[in-house]
């Protein structure tokens, strides 16, 4: 009994050196992200971040925020009702770049054109519902699904050419030739997964902190996207992956199906009793096109078309963005990750804010 407990003993210790070793090879060999599991599956929205979640999220070399969700897997921690306790009440739908990813929950654009509306003496209650690796279609489903009950004055919808890619993905909704759209059941393999995995003992914890561990997933992932079809990877949400950019993302495919969410999206919003209001978030190589011609790429050309079929007008911020004299990497994680840092996010915010604040005085 007392050669094997001392085997067992010598086993743990071994195997525990074994790890210590395996893990500072790899933060200083091959840094990996670290980040507890962030999202979830919903059976009336997909994919959500994690509700009542509060964690840490670190990118080596690139950057290290913490961030929280409430118990709808909206970002920050606040909760909010039904009912509007201020005179104005913003609703931001959007994908990452609305979300914040990167940067702390004080320091995205949505917080922050609340703090700058509320410094105008406006009586404003902004709601964050970006979502990370979604497009059109999920703002129009979030807005049916959840959005509309809390009566907001004003809808912000922040669109990028990404999510062009995101719209073809046809999760949420099945689109007939005649353009009528039809609620699809969900299926989220990607959050089935990780709601299992979350309840798994230790294995949140451990992606939270271990960059090894994190090197054996992105592994497991990298074989299975290439032994697996892409297009059901896709439609199944299991890996979220966009094409090489190129010269855009648009294509008469995405722009139709993008023009129909849109379409229904304005519908559902006006008959709600809110307003619209849609801007243009331009990536890295946007703002730089902008700087040396300057033109609007084709994805913004492409989304504006689309934006005035509707009788809506959008507002860009590349322009905004291009004019700031930044450089790109003080605006943008790039080249590794092309999200917004703190800077980006709050000359987002200067602009989105001046645009809301004369839109809220002059109706």
């Amino acid at each position: 009994m007392r050669n094997t407990v001392l085997i067992i003993v010598c086993l743990v210790i071994s195997l525990t050196f074994a790890f210590g070793v395996t893990e500072v090879a790899v933060r200083f060999i091959e840094p990996q992200e670290v980040a507890p599991i962030r999202f979830v599956f919903d059976p009336k929205l997909g994919e959500i971040p994690t509700p009542n979640q509060k964690g840490r999220k670190i990118r080596p070399g690139v950057f290290d925020h913490t961030y929280s969700h409430n118990s709808l897997g909206l970002r920050g921690s606040k909760e909010y009702t039904f009912e509007r306790h201020t005179d104005h009440r913003l609703l931001f739908l959007g994908d990452s770049f609305t979300y914040g990813f990167g940067v702390n929950d004080d320091q995205t654009f949505p917080y922050l054109t609340e703090k700058r509306l509320g410094a105008d003496k406006l009586s404003v209650e902004v709601i964050n519902a970006g979502n990370s690796g979604r497009g059109t279609d999920f703002a129009l489903k979030f807005f049916r699904v959840l959005g509309y009950k809390f009566h907001p004055t004003l809808t912000v919808f922040c669109f990028l050419g990404k999510n062009f890619v995101d719209d073809e993905r046809g999760q949420f909704y099945a689109v007939a030739a005649n353009g009528e759209i039809t609620p699809k059941s969900l299926r989220g393999s990607r959050g089935l997964i990780k709601n299992l995995l979350l309840n798994l003992p230790g294995y949140d914890w451990l992606i939270s902190w271990s960059q090894a561990a994190n090197l054996v997933k992105e592994a497991g992932i990298k074989w299975f996207f290439k032994h697996t079809d892409k297009k059901a990877i896709n439609e199944g949400s299991l890996i979220i992956s966009y094409p090489e950019r190129g010269q855009g993302y648009a294509n008469p495919e995405t722009l139709r199906l993008t023009e129909i969410y849109l379409k229904n999206l304005v519908e559902s919003v006006r008959n709600s009793g809110s307003s619209l209001m849609i801007f243009y978030l331009p990536m890295a190589p946007e703002v730089e096109l902008f700087r040396k011609t300057p033109q609007k790429s084709k994805d913004e050309a492409a989304f504006e078309s689309i934006i005035h079929n509707q009788g809506e007008e959008l507002i860009s911020l590349t322009p905004t963005l291009a004019a700031s004299g930044e450089p790109l990497n003080k605006l943008y994680f790039v080249p590794s990750d092309g999200h917004w840092t703190p800077l980006g996010q709050a000359l987002a915010a200067q602009y989105i804010s001046e645009q809301i604040e004369n839109r809220l005085k002059n109706h």
